[in-house]
């Protein structure tokens, strides 16, 4: 068995809003309903009604969007890239979530031979311009769900700013989270020129969200 990711170059609706707000668009679901058109099912903290609107209409037939606190969600009918079909017509299943994001879409795909995975690439690139491809072979039931959580762990922080994900980061890399701790409030804040209750502030505030994310129903 063997887990693949791959992007390409995108201008379709979902990318464009991404691109405009500047902030990823998740799809948690899409379903090809026809080979030209995607049942999709997406969020974002983009928050920008009005911009989305104008980027979906470039490849949308219809579209729903209900704005929140947190979170924009996004539910429609839109164009294929062909992706979907090009994954399940060659023995892949698709794995969510994906990510569009600057211009670029990012999938990933479960598969059971190896030769599925040129047969795949070569049906998405007859439509697509593929920017990256990456694949592993997955021998045990642990593999498999790890790379899924991994998956995951990106729709965790999606709330989180670019501060507090550098910092929440850099403390679980550089062992702030072991026992006995590696690295502590002084060596953060050195490194990253911010003071240490600046620090603890933006670490809390990033552990409250992720705790949100976790355990909030």
């Amino acid at each position: 068995m063997y887990f693949m990711n791959f992007s390409i170059k995108s201008d379709c609706g979902l990318s464009r809003a991404a691109s405009q707000a500047g902030e990823k668009i998740i799809s948690i679901n899409a379903v090809n309903s026809s080979s030209n058109f995607n049942y999709i099912v997406a969020f974002t903290v983009a928050n920008d009604v009005v911009d989305m609107k104008k980027a979906f209409s470039k490849d949308f037939e219809n579209f729903s969007i209900v704005k929140g606190k947190l979170y924009t969600f996004i539910t429609g009918v839109k164009h294929s890239h062909g992706i979907i079909p090009s994954i399940t017509a060659n023995g892949g299943i698709p794995i969510f979530p994906t990510y569009a994001d600057g211009g670029i879409e990012t999938f990933n795909v479960l598969l059971f031979t190896k030769e599925s995975l040129d047969y795949i690439i070569d049906a998405v690139k007859s439509h697509n311009d593929v920017v990256t491809m990456d694949y592993l072979r997955i021998r045990d039931g642990d593999s498999i769900i790890d790379n899924i959580k991994s998956l995951f762990s990106n729709v965790l922080v999606t709330d989180l700013t670019p501060l507090e994900k550098k910092i929440i980061r850099a403390a679980f890399t550089s062992g702030f989270y072991t026992w006995p701790r590696q690295f502590s409030l002084e060596d953060i804040s050195r490194d990253t020129g911010l003071s240490k209750p600046t620090v603890l502030y933006h670490i809390r505030n990033a552990e409250r969200k992720v705790m949100r994310s976790l355990f909030s129903k």
